[in-house]
């Protein structure tokens, strides 16, 4: 089967070789079993918030590699003339939404009589919404896009459970499966978080962490550094903030200094993947305070690692997390009120809580889900 995938991802050359993000580079060695891979994608221009070292040359062949331009309305005449060019030649059309640039490929798909597969991964009316007077512009019409391409597509694969299908619902065969890759559940990563909270005290400093990009407004890292301001008039200076991630940190570092709270907000810039979850098991607590997100790998990664959780009411957050952990969207008072009241019984209850909750995420009960869609895919050619 040949299989093309259009996404607004990045590829890069190097050398005569290809490469791309780790979750790109997941989602292509999942696709890779149901037949030949072809890709539309974006050309890596020298400036990505993220790492783009994974070498794709297993997963595609060069001549299989095409390039268009992102856009926030309508393709470009160049990109859609490749597009269809690649839609002509397939059997199987996967849109990586939302994305204008898949939802013109599910609109060939059907002129071509081809299958059309969406992967869902996160919700455009949010993300437009939450990103100023141009966004709200923008959003009802990325909104009702995506629902047609949903209307339109004989199989969806959605990061969520619940959230995105009830948003975006597709009348064909669908399935709800996270991205994320959880290979390392051992009880000894429980037991290790067990034994350092026992040695910890009520005053001694609790670590929180945040991984998203410094320039996203709507991730919300603003709304947590502005609880901690709260929390510093109040006397609680215990609570040191770790942002991970790209982007510029210029707006972040600036209001932590315009609050005076720079001596609890610390910068740790990109960290590789591989070193994701040594950094997740130096904190104490993790927070997600975003404006739009899907089924957010980091929140999922957190809670593999035993820490508790702190999440808007965003999205699929609220099927992962306890919903006492749950905050308001924007609700700065909300997570001011969770901090001061944290305690180490608090600590280590969420710990098993997550941890066990984090099984749900396993990459063997994921593949065995993921794998089950494929089957039914395939059944339909």
């Amino acid at each position: 089967m040949q299989i093309l995938i259009v996404t607004n991802q990045l590829i890069k050359e190097e050398n005569d070789s290809y490469y791309c993000i780790e979750n790109l580079y997941d989602i292509l060695e999942r696709f890779a079993q149901m037949g030949t891979l072809h890709i539309c994608a974006q050309k890596y221009a020298g400036k990505s918030s993220n790492t783009v070292d994974k070498d794709v040359s297993a997963l595609l062949s060069a001549e299989n590699i095409h390039y268009v331009t992102k856009s926030f309305i309508r393709p470009t005449s160049k990109s859609k003339e490749i597009i269809e060019k690649c839609v002509k030649n397939a059997d199987l059309i996967i849109g990586y939404v939302p994305n204008n640039n898949a939802s013109y490929a599910c609109k060939l798909s059907q002129k071509y009589k081809k299958k059309f597969l969406s992967y869902v991964v996160s919700c455009p009316w949010d993300a437009f919404w939450n990103h100023g007077l141009l966004g709200k512009i923008l959003a009802p019409y990325a909104f009702f896009e995506l629902r047609n391409t949903l209307r339109k597509s004989d199989f969806a694969l959605y990061v969520t459970n619940q959230f995105l299908q009830r948003r975006y619902p597709c009348p064909g065969i669908t399935c709800g499966c996270s991205d994320v890759r959880i290979v390392d559940l051992n009880e000894r990563i429980l037991n290790d978080r067990i034994a350092r909270l026992d040695v910890l005290s009520e005053k001694d400093v609790l670590k929180i962490a945040t991984i998203a990009n410094y320039s996203v407004k709507y991730k919300g890292q603003h709304f947590v550094i502005s609880a901690l301001a709260q929390l510093k008039k109040m006397g609680v200076t215990k609570f040191h903030y770790y942002l991970v991630g790209g982007g510029n940190k210029e707006r972040l570092e600036n209001l932590a200094r315009s609050l005076n709270v720079s001596e609890l907000v610390h910068f740790e810039g990109i960290v590789p993947h591989s070193q994701i979850f040594e950094k997740l098991d130096e904190m104490h607590l993790y927070i997600q305070p975003s404006l739009q997100e899907g089924l957010p790998r980091s929140v999922v990664e957190a809670m593999s690692r035993g820490l508790l959780c702190i999440c808007a009411n965003t999205a699929a957050m609220p099927e992962m997390v306890d919903p006492k952990y749950i905050v308001k969207r924007k609700s700065v008072s909300d997570i001011v009120e969770i901090l001061k009241n944290i305690s180490i019984d608090d600590l280590k209850n969420q710990s098993v809580r997550n941890f066990n909750e984090s099984k749900k995420y396993a990459e063997e009960v994921l593949a065995k889900k993921r794998n089950s869609f494929f089957e039914l895919v395939k059944n339909n050619f």
